[in-house]
């Protein structure tokens, strides 16, 4: 149970990848890398890389200390339309970020440490669980003056490896 899944934020990204079942969005503010099914996305117009989402989410909050089995999706529904409550458990940490892995939906989320609520140290396995609305389209053509962060770093690993 989320101690403040009800406390969300409004949250813009803008999608750089388009799979056969899935979009990843860049969130902006440099708040991570979101992969999602694309059953969950709210669009009037044909995806786009480039294009603009926005909708409310929860900072991710650890379920627990220890590792946990896998439970379904839930949804709940509030005054403003469908709530999501996305489980994963934590697949990667180093000192900035963290990655979580969807355990009850196609996806996974890497996000920086300051986002992560948390009362235990963030271990691999570990539960994790916040709320999000469906991302909506906010525009029809793609944001052309966006530098995706995503291909920033990839820059920079290419560079490094250049440079060895």
């Amino acid at each position: 149970m989320l101690n403040y899944g009800d406390k969300t934020i409004y949250i813009e990204g803008v999608l750089i990848e388009i799979g056969e079942d899935f979009a990843r969005m860049d969130v902006k503010g440099r708040l991570g890398c979101i992969k999602l099914p694309l059953w969950m996305y709210i669009h009037d117009h044909p995806l786009m890389v480039g294009q603009e989402f926005g909708w409310n989410m929860s900072f991710p909050e650890q379920l627990g200390p220890k590792p946990a089995p896998a439970t379904f999706p839930r949804f709940s529904f509030a005054r403003d339309g469908m709530y999501l409550t996305v489980e994963g458990k934590v697949n990667r940490r180093d000192d900035c970020a963290a990655g979580i892995e969807f355990v009850n939906c196609e996806g996974d989320f890497v996000f920086p440490m300051r986002m992560f609520l948390c009362d235990y140290e963030i271990v691999e396995g570990q539960p994790v669980g916040f709320c999000m609305t469906p991302p909506k389209q906010l525009s029809a053509e793609p944001n052309t003056k966006y530098v995706s962060n995503l291909d920033t770093y990839h820059k920079r690993q290419a560079e490094m490896q250049a440079t060895k």
